[in-house]
């Protein structure tokens, strides 16, 4: 068994845990990997679709993995108890399905203490709901793969600490949710490959629109003027 370049890289987000939930755990690669790399001493694989589950139920069988690994039919975090696992994986899913699953879960109720999530879209809203449910960003990370980027992120839940209640207050700014308060501050290699071909694509559609309907560029610009933001901690290498 072998992970992807993007599942490895979530996966590797993932600090000591005693137990996580995998959610939407597809083939059970992420669980599978846990365990054997001694990152979680127990994962619970979870699936709203039987399929899937099945094809995972038997990857974890065939790596003789079934002491450490259960596997539960679930729609989002609905049939994990409280106390049953610290740590959350959701990953390849989109942004507002990560939401609804942490919203609806009682992250909070439950003990929840880290997530660690790759959306597929919708990132910047997914940053935001995790300042608003009390978690902060505190990694992040960002890989190409086969032609596409992914980004990927570690929240932790508000300790009660003056550095966590500060964080909560600022919260993050525009940029920072699109793109990565870690990310950004680390100068990612990756992000900035990145931000390069954005700007390069939203200048070429910006010029495009204005040639027909100047008056439609208004979120172009806007969303031109965001990459700027994003790169401008860039500055001496672009």
């Amino acid at each position: 068994m072998e992970l992807s370049k993007r599942l490895k890289s979530v996966a590797q987000l993932v600090t000591g845990t005693k137990a996580a939930a995998d959610v939407g755990c597809d083939h059970g690669y992420v669980s599978i990997y846990l365990i054997r790399q001694q990152i979680a001493e127990h994962v619970i694989a979870m699936d709203v679709r039987e399929g899937p589950l099945a094809r995972a139920r038997q990857n974890v069988e065939r790596e003789g993995l079934t002491a450490y690994i259960q596997t539960r039919l679930s729609d989002g975090l609905k049939e994990l108890s409280g106390g049953e696992a610290e740590t959350v994986i959701c990953a390849g899913m989109g942004g507002r399905l990560i939401v609804r699953i942490l919203s609806e879960g009682g992250i909070r109720e439950k003990g929840i203490r880290q997530l660690v999530l790759q959306p597929q879209s919708e990132i910047a809203f997914v940053r935001h709901a995790l300042y608003e449910h009390g978690f902060v960003i505190c990694e992040e990370n960002m890989v190409c793969e086969d032609g596409k980027y992914y980004q990927m992120m570690r929240a932790v839940v508000n300790d009660g600490s003056e550095t966590m209640r500060t964080a909560l207050e600022q919260g993050l700014t525009r940029a920072q949710e699109a793109y990565g308060p870690c990310l950004l501050q680390s100068r990612n290699e990756v992000l900035k490959r990145f931000l390069l071909l954005e700007r390069e694509k939203y200048r070429d559609i910006l010029k495009q629109v204005e040639a027909v309907n100047p008056d439609k560029t208004g979120e172009l610009k806007q969303k031109c003027l965001l990459i700027e933001e994003a790169l401008a901690g860039y500055t001496d290498e672009v």
